[in-house]
Order: structure tokens, then C-alpha cells, then sequence
């Protein structure tokens, strides 16, 4: 009504005549770092974070509008109860905000959904939400999309034979994407809470199927490949090695005329059991050592996150402590060619996970703690930069460009770059290898053209591959969880618990 239209301007003015236990609700509130939280408390009386420049009394219950109903209720704009976050490789709607408005004969409810991108996965709507999601993770998002360029780009420099670009070791954006894994994962458990709870077993298997389905069918496409065109693909990678012989003399592991394709090393990676196999951890040229130690996260995840919530933090140094020890031990007694074993980077992951629950600075510094344990500088500042991105999203302070489309686009299609990128590499070096004048190139314009035609292709392959094989993967995995969840209640899943 008109006389409760300056009251509705002002947002708070009504909570502030009525006293602060109003704001009492956002105490339940969940998802949002302390220091966001304890902004939004300074002002008591207000839902919406501060008070604005006016005070106008509210009287919502009396002298109705003839259009409204007696006792319609104004609800003022305000965060939602939870913040949620999705989980290295696949989807789920996230409720960001919801507004409740109640008039004669109608009730309109908005819900703000939302969907984080672990491995290379598209945001899913929520029932009724837009095309574009306006609230899906950005910051994780862009740093996914990071990690997979940087990946790209520091291999054509390795293999072009010219590393005048002084980018950092690609080992470390696999580092960083390790932190996203853990990040995602307790995400996404945390979004699907006391609906599908880990410490049920048919839970977990739902998430091991899901997870499986998420990473399996990409990766066996490009197994195949390697296998199907081995001759071609080994020989590309070959003469990129001849163009500079002495960069690669001391070269004990990336061999391309000692990878052999037998059966036991086809069945050891289609089972993924190779990454706990060191000698069979960097045996087809593919970059899929990455992807068993993700497997063997997967499957110790749900019992850490159960140990986190029950212990916090002490939980997850507990598990650092363990993984240092069997790691001394396995560097002590096994030939270790690329570090697939969990225990070697698992305080990666948990420096993700604990980003993911971080509720102050401190608990931060922890995960910085966990990421230095490789005695490198890089990897805690990636969890530093990690943890200010997401603390800043969560403020709505996140650069625009940040949640752009492209940065969407390259994010989504991540893990069929990481995956494929090399196949790229490879045919710029049979290209080489047949003409003359690209022998003639010097190797920084190499390098150039090379890098050119590899980001080119992978991303183009990369969109193929994620439209006709990763989304089909992940309603593979969504299927086979819900049958598995109306098998054991006898009743039909949830759709939207399966994204």
C-alpha cells in the first residue's frame, strides 16, 4: 500500500522498528567464509548486508492494499540459507537466493541455481532456471580453465624445443587442479548433504559410479587413439625429439620409441589400477598419470570426508602425517617415474578440501601448509590465489571478465584439452617431419606456429568430444546412480540428485 511503500524502499527500516532478532536467520546461514558473514552482521537490522539511507516504518499487517489479501506479508530481498558448490567432474543445481512473495491466490517463488565445473562439465540448471546461470562458480571455473591452458601451453614450448616463455612447470597447474578436485568434491557433497549422505555404502557407490562415468569415457577414447594410430602418434612425438637431441638424451621417461601398447598395459590403464603401479605410471604418452591418482582420490574420498567432519581439521593433518610416511617409504623402494601414488600428492587434494571448508584466514594458511609440502613455491600461492578468488565471488567482487563467457567455454572444456592436446603436438611433428621448410623455422617462430594450430584444434576437438562423449558419460552415471538408489528404497531417484 502507499503508506508502506517508503518502508519497502528502505529495506531495513521495517526490521530495525521491529528489533534485530529479525536477523536472527542469518545465523543458519551456510556456504560463506566468516569474514563475508561477519560483514553482513555488522548490520544487525538489515537482510540485505547494510543499511540503507532510510528508516521508514513498516506496518505490513494493517490498511491493506485493495489488491492484497489482509496480512500479505513483504519480504525483503536477502541471501539465501545455503551456498553450494559443486564437486573435478560433474553437475548439480546449487540454490543461491530465494524470495518469497504471497498475495491473493498466488505465491511466486525465484530460485537462483547454480552449478560448479570440476573436470570438464557443464552447469545444469535447475527446473525452471534459465539457460545461462548467472550464479555458477566463476572463480573455480577460471581456474580450471587456467590450468588446462597452461598445461597446453607449456608443452608445445617443451616439445617446439623453445622455452623462452618463462611460464612455470606444468606439473604445477596439475597441481592446481588437484586443489580444484578436493575443492569440488566436498562441494558437491556438502550441496547434496543429508540427501545422500557418504556414510551410507550405496551412497558411495553412487558417487564412485558417478565419478567413474565422469572420467572414464573421454579417457578411453583417447586410449583408443593412442593405441589405433600408435605408429603415428609415437612418431610425431619422435621427430619433435630429433629436432633437438640434446634437450632429450637424459630422457628416462618420455620415450616415445620405448612405449609399447602390449595388452597387460592396455588392461592395467582401461581398470586405471596403473597409477598405483609406478613403472606402468608413464607408459602410453598420454598425460594419464593425473587421471589414476584422481581415481585412487576417489575412492578414499567419502571415509576423508566422513574423518573431516567428524575431526576437522586435525582429520585431514592426520591423513598428511600417514601420506608423508607410506611416501618416504614408497620413494625409498619402488622406481617412481611419475608421482601417480596418492600418497605422493594427496595434501594437494586436502589443501583443496580444506579451501573448500576454510571459515578463517588461519584455516587457510593450513592449506597453504599442505600445498608447500613439495618444498615448491608455486603450489601455496595457487591455494592462496584459490582461496582470495572464492572469497572474493563470494562478496560479488569477482572481475567481470571472470565470468565471461569464454572463461566458461574454456572451462567446460578443460579436461578434453588436457586429454587430447597432445594428439595436436604430435601431428604438428609428423608435420615437421615431412617438410622441409618447417625445419628450416627458427625455434621460437616453431614454437609460435605450433602453438597456434595445437590450441586451435584441441579446443575445437576439445567441444566435439565434451558434446558427443563427456555429457553422454555423466547421463550414463546419473542413470546408473538413480536405478541404484530405487533399487535400494524401491523408489524412482531423484532427478536433480543426480546431477
Amino acid at each position: 500500500s502507499p503508506r508502506n511503500w517508503p518502508a519497502a524502499c528502505a529495506k531495513c527500516g521495517a526490521i530495525c522498528r521491529q528489533g534485530p532478532h529479525q536477523g536472527a536467520q542469518k545465523s543458519t546461514r551456510t556456504g560463506r567464509s566468516v569474514l563475508p558473514t561477519t560483514a553482513s552482521k555488522l548490520a544487525s537490522p538489515s537482510s540485505t548486508g547494510w543499511p540503507s539511507n532510510r528508516l521508514a516504518p513498516q506496518r505490513p499487517q494493517v490498511g491493506p492494499s485493495c489488491r492484497r489479501s489482509s496480512g500479505t506479508r513483504l519480504v525483503a530481498w536477502q541471501w539465501g540459507q545455503t551456498m553450494c558448490m559443486q564437486g573435478s567432474f560433474d553437475t548439480l543445481p546449487c540454490r543461491l537466493g530465494t524470495a518469497d512473495f504471497k498475495g491473493p491466490g498466488r505465491s511466486w517463488r525465484r530460485h537462483c541455481a547454480g552449478a560448479l565445473l570440476p573436470g570438464a562439465m557443464a552447469p545444469v540448471p535447475a527446473p525452471g532456471a534459465g539457460h545461462h546461470n548467472p550464479n555458477m562458480f566463476h572463480s573455480i571455473a577460471a581456474l580450471r580453465a587456467l590450468a588446462a591452458f597452461w598445461v597446453l601451453a607449456a608443452h608445445c614450448m617443451i616439445w617446439g624445443g623453445w622455452y623462452g616463455v618463462p611460464l612455470p612447470s606444468p606439473k604445477y597447474a596439475v597441481d592446481l587442479f588437484m586443489m580444484i578436485s578436493g575443492f569440488l568434491m566436498v562441494a558437491q557433497a556438502d550441496a547434496r548433504g543429508t540427501a545422500e549422505p557418504l556414510s551410507q555404502g550405496r551412497n558411495r557407490l553412487r558417487f564412485w559410479l558417478r565419478r567413474y562415468f565422469r572420467l572414464a569415457p573421454a579417457y578411453y577414447l583417447a586410449l583408443g587413439l593412442a593405441v589405433v594410430t600408435a605408429p603415428y602418434f609415437l612418431a610425431g612425438y619422435q621427430a619433435l625429439q630429433d629436432l633437438n637431441p640434446s634437450a632429450w638424451e637424459h630422457e628416462a621417461v618420455y620415450r616415445p620409441a620405448s612405449i609399447e601398447y602390449s595388452l597387460s598395459n592396455v588392461l592395467l590403464h582401461l581398470s586405471f589400477v596403473f597409477g598405483m603401479l609406478p613403472q606402468w605410471s608413464a607408459t602410453t604418452m598420454l598425460p594419464d598419470w593425473s587421471l589414476g591418482l584422481e581415481m585412487q582420490f576417489y575412492a578414499v574420498f567419502p571415509f576423508l570426508l566422513l574423518a573431516f567432519d567428524r575431526w576437522k581439521v586435525k582429520a585431514l593433518i592426520a591423513a598428511v602425517a600417514v601420506s608423508l610416511l607410506l611416501a618416504w617409504l614408497a620413494r625409498r623402494h619402488l622406481v617412481i617415474t611419475e608421482q601417480s601414488l596418492l600418497v605422493l600428492k594427496l595434501h594437494q587434494f586436502l589443501a583443496g578440501m580444506l579451501i573448500c571448508r576454510a571459515k578463517t584466514w588461519r584455516m587457510v594458511a593450513v592449506a597453504m601448509l599442505f600445498a608447500a609440502l613439495d618444498r615448491r613455491l608455486a603450489p601455496p600461492l595457487l591455494a592462496l590465489a584459490m582461496s582470495v578468488m572464492v572469497h572474493r565471488e563470494s562478496l560479488g567482487l569477482l572481475p567481470a571478465w571472470l565470468r565471461g563467457r569464454w572463461i566458461h567455454f574454456a572451462s567446460e572444456m578443460s579436461y578434453a584439452v588436457y586429454l587430447f592436446h597432445g594428439f595436436l603436438i604430435s601431428a604438428f611433428g609428423l608435420a615437421i617431419a615431412h617438410s622441409t621448410l618447417l625445419k628450416q623455422w627458427s625455434p621460437p617462430v616453431r614454437v609460435a606456429a605450433m602453438f597456434g594450430f595445437v590450441t586451435v584444434g584441441s579446443y575445437a576437438f576439445a567441444w566435439v568430444v565434451y558434446r558427443w562423449i563427456e555429457l553422454p558419460g555423466i547421463e550414463w552415471g546419473r542413470q546408473l546412480s538413480q536405478r541404484l538408489l530405487a533399487t535400494a528404497t524401491g523408489t524412482p531417484g531423484s532427478p536433480a540428485g543426480d546431477r
